[in-house]
């Protein structure tokens, strides 16, 4: 069996390649010989290092569409920020009112009285979609009517939150399975029964993930995060600075931490298993990205979310007791005080937490035994027919 995992790969992004590695590990426990290929941005020296050496890395999209199976593999792949035309927001208008299978076959009639192809998707073949998260759009944008589109035909679909799933809805749309939750969450499978090998190290010091500047374009936080960080160091505390993604978080790295040093996932040098290790020292983090929240809250440490953009004011919601937000206007004393009270979390607080990650983590492995069930019975399928 051959199947494509299509997303945001191959450009070291910590949080994507943890989507990736779950979502891989997941169809080897039950294909261990089929033939798995990832698309990825540009080609890589990690990617058989992060999976295996089995893996096929596929750039071009015509290629792509030649798989007889592509997964939409997790993560914020669908969402627009641009406008566009009058015709776009006529057809958003047409998507939300009737829906977008009713859609789709206004198309096809229309198509074929031009005696034109009928495509439906980005693959010839079956798609399936799973941990993803779905928008924010702007009105008027044609990706909308495109990401519809493409899910319309998911033999299978999962997203991870429920502001995804009234957009799902909104197109007409249903899922596979229901459980809102992101796939992070199931550690097993990216960590591989990995064990930290200073579990009994004293945690010290602050670790702040930064971010890009969020797709909704907002700057705002980067002044308030550098003259926290200036505070927090007068008082005499350790901050580091960490990226989990040298090439997005450039523009944040440049205003903020100029000249520092600053810890880098790379996973040419480091292991997901050792950065994540590394990430485990901080005594609390502050994070720019959803998936530092999400592994601080696995971790059991104390995190403040900065809330520039939809999905981290989901990541702190799910991450149970232990993550707070710290939102705009983003002032800078307010931070300094969130991060002194993190640091005084009482052991209560933190297992209250832990009791909440835990619920988390069995629906993300509800949702892979559901994923894994549903590829096997389609690998099955397509044996018979074979």
């Amino acid at each position: 069996m051959r199947l494509l995992l299509s997303g945001y790969f191959g450009v070291a992004n910590y949080g994507d390649d943890i989507l990736l590695r779950t979502i891989y590990t997941s169809l080897r426990e039950v294909l261990p010989s089929a033939q798995i290929g990832v698309t990825i941005r540009r080609p890589t020296n990690y990617m058989h290092l992060l999976l295996d050496k089995s893996i096929i890395e596929v750039r071009r999209q015509d290629e792509a569409k030649k798989w007889p199976l592509v997964i939409y593999a997790g993560g914020g792949q669908f969402f627009d920020y641009k406008r566009r035309s009058m015709r776009g927001a006529i057809l958003q208008l047409c998507l939300r009112s009737i829906g977008i299978k009713k859609l789709l076959r206004v198309f096809e009639v229309l198509t074929r009285a031009r005696r034109l192809p009928v495509c439906h998707g980005y693959s010839e073949g079956t798609t399936a979609g799973i941990g993803l998260g779905v928008g924010p759009f702007i009105w008027g944008s044609a990706a909308e009517v495109e990401t519809a589109k493409k899910l319309s035909s998911c033999q299978f679909l999962h997203v991870r939150d429920a502001m995804s799933l009234r957009r799902i809805h909104r197109w007409g749309l249903s899922v596979t399975s229901h459980q809102l939750v992101d796939l992070a969450f199931a550690e097993r499978f990216w960590l591989r029964g990995h064990q930290s090998a200073d579990n009994n190290t004293p945690r010290r010091g602050v670790g702040i993930v930064l971010g890009h500047s969020g797709y909704q374009g907002k700057e705002d936080w980067k002044d308030g995060l550098k003259t926290a960080i200036d505070l927090l160091r007068l008082k005499g505390l350790d901050v580091e600075l960490i990226s989990f993604c040298e090439e997005e978080d450039e523009t944040a790295v440049a205003a903020i931490a100029s000249g520092e040093n600053v810890l880098r996932y790379n996973p040419s040098r480091t292991t997901l298993e050792e950065f994540t290790d590394r990430l485990s020292c901080y005594q609390v983090l502050v994070s720019g990205r959803a998936h530092g929240v999400i592994v601080a809250a696995l971790r059991g440490i104390p995190c403040i979310s900065i809330v520039k953009e939809e999905k981290l004011d989901w990541a702190s919601r799910i991450a149970g007791g232990l993550c707070s937000r710290w939102r705009a206007p983003f002032d800078a004393r307010q931070l300094v005080s969130m991060v002194y009270k993190a640091l005084h979390t009482n052991d209560e607080c933190k297992l209250n937490g832990l009791h909440g990650v835990y619920t988390m983590t069995m629906m993300a492995q509800c949702v892979l035994r559901e994923f894994q069930d549903w590829i096997v019975a389609f690998s099955e399928q397509c044996g018979r027919e074979a």
